[in-house]
């Protein structure tokens, strides 16, 4: 890690101003945040040093996040009609937390998925908070899009506990559903919101 962020370092200044740094990785299991911390550690530095005008990730639907209350009802009206009820699947949107006399209520979106276990939340999470430092703190450009669900080999082969699980379940969905990774869509997006600085 020391070693990549020195080649950056010395690398990022030869380039056109406004360089995007972004950190598309995945291993299984606790490698997964030893990666993503390493590649922490990377853009941290490179934005304390000024060396780079955004920074860029391939975020998941798999986390925890604040609701607006009108998003919580509405979560609760198209669930009471959804055929996931019917599997006695949990709704995503969660109902207020208890809060302190005074306090605004607080709703909850629950989109872990216990299959992915608690290091691949960990490291997005990781991916998330850099994300939104570069932006609030460091005023930079930043690109953190959901990737669309796709089919991966992780999922289905590999370490992965699951595999024979997830490849059953995905082989029942047939072909109209994770599809396999959309590498170009996704390789283009980062470059497009950098150049129109989205958030």
């Amino acid at each position: 890690t020391p070693e990549l962020a020195a080649w950056l370092a010395e690398t990022l200044p030869a380039l056109p101003k406004g360089a995007t740094v972004g950190t598309y990785t995945y291993l299984d299991g606790e490698l997964n945040v030893r990666i993503s911390l390493a590649c922490d550690l990377v853009c941290s530095s490179l934005v304390a040093k000024g060396l780079c005008a955004g920074v860029a990730f391939v975020q998941t639907p798999s986390q925890a996040f604040l609701l607006p209350a009108g998003c919580t009802e509405a979560c609760d009206e198209s669930y009471a009609s959804s055929y996931l009820r019917l599997l006695r699947y949990e709704p995503n949107a969660r109902p207020a937390a208890p809060v302190a006399d005074g306090e605004p209520t607080r709703h909850a979106h629950d989109g872990y998925v216990p299959m992915q276990g608690p290091n691949y939340a960990l490291a997005k999470a990781i991916n998330h908070w850099r994300a939104v430092l570069a932006r609030s703190r460091d005023g930079l450009t930043v690109s953190s899009n959901v990737a669309p669900a796709c089919r991966t080999a992780s999922m289905v082969a590999g370490d992965n506990k699951n595999a024979r699980a997830v490849a059953a379940a995905l082989a029942g969905m047939g072909r109209r559903f994770f599809r396999p990774t959309p590498r170009p869509p996704l390789a283009a997006t980062p470059g497009h919101r950098a150049r129109v600085r989205l958030f």
